[in-house]
């Protein structure tokens, strides 16, 4: 199943936070962060509307997305303490806002949208991309992210 999963404490280091103990709590603070929100989006699926909820939490993560890099291009550029903190603030909001809307309905959104008789092909791709997508998360990531802070 595709989620937010990112390597945290290695961007945290490029905003300026490198103590260890400190990237550890926010890792862990990040991951009840996302808990939180998966499960009041699980009962806002069905109050607000899955439609609604998918298209406002992918504006939402584009914007979050957005601020986030700008914040982090201006840390780099300046130093600026408050930049940093702004980065890592709209991080967790990012994972916040993708938990709300995605985590609970990614694997009910191909089966809804699809006909019955596309239906078990749509789950098997969606399977299929899911692990592909988890795959390149967990071994290119990492190593793009490091290629990244080399340059």
């Amino acid at each position: 199943m595709l989620t937010s999963t990112i390597d945290l404490p290695r961007l945290v280091a490029f905003v300026g936070v490198t103590n260890p103990n400190t990237q550890l709590l926010l890792n862990i603070i990040y991951a009840i962060g996302g808990w939180i929100p998966a499960i009041i989006g699980a009962r806002l699926h069905d109050v607000v509307g899955r439609r609604k909820m998918l298209m406002g939490a992918t504006a939402g993560m584009a914007v979050c997305l957005a601020i986030a890099a700008g914040t982090a291009a201006d840390f780099v550029q300046t130093g600026s303490k408050q930049a940093s903190v702004a980065s890592i603030t709209f991080i967790y909001i990012f994972g916040s806002v993708f938990a709300l809307a995605f985590t609970s309905m990614q694997p009910i959104y191909p089966g809804e949208v699809l006909s019955n008789d596309m239906r078990a092909k749509g789950m098997g791709v969606f399977q299929l991309t899911s692990g592909c997508a988890g795959f390149v998360n967990t071994f290119a990531a990492p190593v793009a992210l490091n290629n990244v802070s080399e340059t």
